[in-house]
């Protein structure tokens, strides 16, 4: 059946830029009770961790080259920082145990969504069980269903999610929860969702999903079809049926 709409919610990434962060303080053991393994849990994990390390200085750049005769068409080369844009999360992220996105079936990056608008908690403010169940559509949510959450602020300056919302998120059954790149979380919200096998896609455009907030739409959400990656760019893309 044709959708009447489609809605692309993926942030676009521009390879002309050069997306900077500062320098990568040395790897330190992760406190939180059920880090897992990757959080440092392990002795030499600090070490092997630490070699592995760069300074992020480009998450996302092309190379260019033109192939040699006969062909002489352009054949570029990307280079990419797989949590870079709008991208996804498996529970290989934070747990050596977790599944890698290799191992999902395909079937499970479809589902329906519910996608909530939270602008009205205010810059930095806190999202706490009742905020999310306050916003519109949040009594739509069923089992198996995916959470996308947004708000109108800036990037990284919107709401916080607080680790009590992610629980509620968590106990609806859900089957992943997806964030707009004006929302922040503790580290733990992260964790958490993983140690229930639950996937995650950060850096959603949230000026796409808010003209659509309230709504449960198809979504399909699929990664790039790379073995051993703990998480991928993704394209997200919702229907009205």
């Amino acid at each position: 059946m044709k959708p009447k709409r489609v809605f692309d919610f993926t942030l676009w990434l521009d390879p002309g830029e050069v997306w900077k962060r500062g320098p990568h303080m040395p790897f330190d053991v992760d406190p939180t009770p059920g880090a897992g393994l990757w959080g440092g849990l392990v002795t030499g994990t600090k070490d092997r961790w630490t070699h592995y390390l760069r300074d992020w200085r480009d998450e996302c750049r092309v190379e260019r080259g033109i192939e040699a005769p006969p062909n002489h068409g352009l054949a570029s080369t990307l280079h990419i920082y797989v949590h870079t844009g709008t991208h996804m999360d498996s529970a290989f992220q934070d747990y050596p145990e977790g599944k890698g996105l290799w191992e999902i079936p395909v079937e499970e990056f479809c589902a329906y969504t519910v996608i909530l608008d939270l602008s009205f908690v205010g810059k930095g403010g806190e999202v706490d069980v009742e905020a999310v169940k306050g916003a519109e559509g949040a009594d739509m949510i069923e089992e198996g269903d995916w959470v996308f959450l947004a708000s109108d602020h800036p990037a990284y300056r919107g709401p916080y999610i607080l680790k009590e919302a992610a629980q509620w998120l968590i106990d609806r059954g859900i089957k992943g929860v997806g964030k707009g790149r004006s929302m922040k979380q503790d580290r733990i919200c992260h964790k958490m969702y993983h140690l229930e096998d639950l996937l995650i896609i950060d850096s959603l455009d949230d000026s796409k999903m808010l003209p659509v907030a309230g709504r449960r739409l198809w979504t399909v959400s699929f990664p790039l079809a790379i073995k051993h990656l703990e998480a991928s760019p993704c394209r997200v893309v919702a229907f009205e049926e």
